[in-house]
């Protein structure tokens, strides 16, 4: 068994339960020209080497807010929910000069592994109908630390708190603020350039049919995604988040089927607003 705890510098670490894990500390070699008439390089020289690969994981009560702090860095306003007891919203924005430094920390039965200096290089959203949503971080750093558990560095696996996870029902995306109701997945993604500019793009997948005027997907729109736990903090109240996308320009489309056989129509954009995130969480800091 192995636990994957986000480490933020001021902030509380944070436990995830990863269903994929591919980091490594890879060396970055010299390139030098083979010897005459081989195409092996002798003793390549070791540069530096760099923290990369990525982390897959569900979307939970307690995993969403700090993910998706990670994917926007930036806390616009936040504060308590009035008529609650304890519910507190938090407005996050992205803004493209913000670099967010983090570390990731792994630990199994016999070795701790820190990654420290981390930045996201991307990020992926994605959810299909009756499926939870999942979050992938690729990240890359220059830091890495391993140390093996002995008497006396003991330390116990963190048990991952069993929580309800988000899934797409398939009506939680508006666009122009008409609610779609044959959702059938959708996916939000994120790439830095340049170390400081991010850029978003944005699919939704609806359900292939004569009976639904695509036309109006095919130009510049506006979408809302909204996505509520099925766990309640406190009676009539529930932990959400809600994604806002403005001016996304219209790229292509495809149609095909999915696993199970349905057809499907796959509109592609690019975001050239603001992307802002609000969570709805019993966590007064995020």
């Amino acid at each position: 068994m192995e636990t994957v705890t986000v480490i933020r510098e001021m902030r509380e670490n944070q436990i995830i339960p990863a269903t994929r894990n591919t980091l490594r500390y890879v060396p970055l070699l010299l390139d030098k020209k083979p010897t005459a008439g081989k195409n092996i390089i002798k003793n390549p020289q070791i540069l530096e080497r760099k923290v990369t690969g990525c982390i897959v994981t569900r979307m939970t009560i307690t995993t969403a807010p700090v993910l998706l702090l990670l994917a926007t860095g930036e806390i616009e306003v936040e504060g308590h929910r009035p008529q609650t007891r304890g519910i507190y919203y938090h407005e996050l924005i992205t803004l493209d000069t913000s670099l967010y430094y983090f570390g990731i920390e792994t630990k199994n039965e016999t070795h701790i592994r820190e990654y420290l200096n981390l930045i996201i290089e991307s990020f992926e959203l994605r959810g299909e109908r009756g499926s939870a949503i999942y979050m992938k971080i690729d990240v890359s750093g220059r830091t890495e630390t391993t140390r093996e558990k002995n008497s006396e560095n003991i330390e116990v696996l963190e048990e991952i708190k069993s929580e309800r996870y988000f899934f797409v029902r398939g009506n939680e995306i508006s666009v122009n603020g008409e609610v779609i109701e044959d959702t059938a997945g959708f996916k939000l993604e994120g790439k830095l350039l340049h170390e400081t500019v991010k850029t978003h793009t944005f699919s939704i997948r609806r359900k292939e049919t004569d009976k639904v005027d695509f036309s109006f997907m095919r130009s510049e729109i506006t979408a809302e995604l909204t996505f509520t736990n099925p766990e309640e903090y406190e009676t009539g109240y529930k932990a959400s988040f809600k994604i806002s996308l403005e001016r996304l320009v219209y790229e292509g489309e495809e149609s095909y089927p999915d696993a199970s056989g349905v057809w499907g129509r796959n509109f592609r954009y690019r975001v050239y607003g603001s992307l802002k995130v609000r969570v709805y969480t019993n966590t007064e800091e995020l």
